[in-house]
């Protein structure tokens, strides 16, 4: 079926079309000097005094350059100053996991340091300490799994390391 369908001429009728089409699109871009049957460059210079065709005698304007005065004049500019790299050395994290059951939350710290197994974390909300954590041996990535020894954590909560 499907050789039948192409040996119609219908795709190649359709690519005889658009090649053809492509060859005068491409020919009538070249345009010509017919005087001298040269390839007319664009034009990157005009004369003093060009004649209008439709008024005799009238004499066109130039097209108008950029005047040097209107550019503001270069100045130096002062290095941008460079920031002091400061290390992350406190362990910030946001709990993602609450399990109120088995008491225990999974705290994301991404782009900070991992505490170690064992690290008392102190669980804070709008500021204020609500809950306090510790880490266990169960890590993954930039999560880690911690008991909740006291208080009460919520998703979003903010995990600082002691």
């Amino acid at each position: 079926m499907r050789w039948t369908r192409f040996s119609s001429g219908g795709s190649v009728a359709v690519a005889t079309v658009c090649a053809l089409a492509m060859l005068i699109f491409m020919t009538a871009c070249r345009s010509t000097d017919r005087a001298s049957g040269a390839i007319a460059l664009p034009r990157t210079t005009w004369p003093v005094q060009k004649l209008n065709k439709n008024s005799p005698g009238k004499v066109t304007r130039q097209p108008r350059q950029k005047s040097t005065a209107a550019r503001p004049t270069p100045t130096r500019t002062q290095p941008e100053p460079t920031l002091p790299l400061v290390p992350i050395t406190e362990s910030r994290g946001i709990v993602v996991l609450v399990n109120t059951q088995s008491l225990f939350i999974v705290a994301d710290f991404s782009f900070n340091p991992v505490p170690k197994p064992g690290q008392r974390l102190a669980i804070f909300r709008n500021g204020q300490r609500v809950a306090e954590a510790r880490t266990s041996a169960f890590a993954r990535g930039s999560f880690v799994a911690a008991d909740i020894l006291t208080g009460e954590a919520r998703l979003n909560d903010e995990v600082r390391a002691e």
